[in-house]
């Protein structure tokens, strides 16, 4: 849902910047070795958090992207 909302962003708003934010805190979750089963398999090296964990950390690595002025 999340990938949908920068595709979103992006192809429908034309805010290409906002779309890469969303991108970008998403690999950074999934870069801490974090996904939802519905998207990894169990042993996979990955810890499993619930899709409203995995929302809540890709809210706060938005928190920490600099708004432009």
């Amino acid at each position: 849902m999340i990938g949908s909302v920068a595709m979103m962003l992006e192809m429908s708003f034309g805010l290409e910047a906002e779309a890469k934010n969303v991108w970008h805190a998403m690999q950074s979750v999934f870069a801490q070795g974090n996904s939802t089963p519905d998207l990894s398999k169990p042993g996979e090296g990955v810890k499993m958090i619930s899709t409203q964990a995995f929302g809540d950390l890709v809210v706060s690595e938005l928190d920490k992207t600099p708004i432009p002025a």
